[in-house]
């Protein structure tokens, strides 16, 4: 007997909702034809759903990105690093407790001694039939970015070394959900030839059709959601194996809307809307924005992230503010406006002719 098993996936959404109501669509299809057809299917995150550039993630931390994946009946997630390294401590920690899906991450932990209720090593599961399906999960360790905010994250081969002959002893199949990219992939399926199948993401790389590297199969579907990803598997239970394995990525913009999934997207920026209209201060100047002259904002800027690290000297991007602040009231969603992504500020230890190249290459 041969039986196909199906996996559906996104990477890197990085929060672009203009296409979340087209993959819905797609895999509300795919959910119905695989109950009428009887066949097995999961749907899986790559991780970077989440992207604070959105006012729907700002305004709730991420929360109703995992509040989407739930109303599609997401199986498995793994978290990349814009749910992990934009996140405060507090807001990571608690980020995926209303999932009804499994988060695999392998390599992250908290620093303290208590875990997140939701974080797993990994995931093993079993067809109606049998067939033991073990997930990993595994995202980039950024671990200058990870520590001061609380986390550990283990080099992701360290990590393979150790565990992945654990799993291998009690699973037909592995998948890996990889948020390292591509390059990290590719060396994966070259040194560890028992994982099947790497659903990859991070490096934001397309691959329309799988790529073959030893055992493994690779795939990844881009970027924002203009592709949507699918996996086929073909089991044979009299030879006891995969006798194949292949991957699609199938582009959204042609793909119709889930109407119910716009409403709801409609509402939620209805919401954002609100939280971000909380004051936070009453300007008596117009402050400007110029990326070729030094204005008081960006002035003020600097001096206090200087203060804030204690750093001898301080820099700043010329494009990091993006418009204005008007007189008058400002509000979180001004903030927003003018600076959507999260910055994470670090200090480096640069001699005076290291600084001086520095200076020199920004000019």
């Amino acid at each position: 007997m041969k039986e196909r098993l199906h996996f559906y996936y996104t990477n890197d959404l990085h929060s672009h909702f203009e296409n979340w109501a087209s993959i819905v669509d797609f895999l509300n299809k795919k959910k119905e034809k695989h109950r009428q057809d009887k066949e097995h299917y999961w749907i899986v995150d790559i991780g970077d759903h989440v992207d604070r550039f959105h006012p729907i993630s700002e305004a709730f931390r991420g929360k109703r990105n995992v509040e989407l994946l739930n109303d599609v009946g997401y199986n498995i997630a793994t978290i990349g690093n814009n749910e992990g390294i934009t996140l405060e401590y507090y807001d990571l920690f608690h980020l995926y407790d209303a999932a009804t899906f499994k988060v695999v991450c392998g390599n992250l932990t908290a620093r303290n001694e208590r875990q997140p209720v939701w974080l797993k090593d990994h995931y093993t599961f079993q067809s109606e039939t049998g067939i033991k399906i073990t997930v990993l999960g595994l995202t980039a360790p950024f671990t200058p970015f990870y520590r001061p905010l609380g986390w550990d994250v283990e080099p992701p081969y360290e990590y393979l070394r150790r565990e992945l002959p654990k799993v291998e002893q009690d699973s037909d199949i592995i998948i890996l959900l990889s948020h390292l990219g591509l390059s990290d992939d590719e060396m994966i399926a070259r040194d560890f030839p028992s994982i099947d199948v790497i659903i990859g993401g991070h490096s934001h790389h397309l691959l329309k059709n799988e790529k073959s590297i030893n055992q493994s199969i690779l795939t990844a579907a881009g970027r924002y959601g203009h592709f949507v990803g699918e996996v086929d598997l073909l089991w044979d239970h009299n030879q006891n194996k995969l006798i194949e394995k292949h991957a699609y990525a199938m582009e959204t913009s042609h793909m119709k809307k889930d109407l119910e999934t716009e409403k709801k997207l409609e509402h939620l920026n209805k919401e954002a809307e609100i939280v971000l209209q909380q004051p936070v201060t009453v300007l008596k100047q117009r402050l400007e924005v110029n990326w070729f002259l030094n204005t008081i904002i960006i002035q003020q800027l600097t001096d206090h992230l200087q203060k804030w690290t204690d750093a001898d000297i301080a820099m700043l991007n010329a494009g990091l503010l993006l418009d204005h602040l008007e007189k008058g009231p400002v509000t979180k969603r001004d903030i927003h406006r003018i600076c959507p992504h999260p910055i994470n500020p670090c200090t480096v230890k640069l001699r005076g002719i290291e600084l001086l190249e520095v200076i020199r290459g920004g000019i």
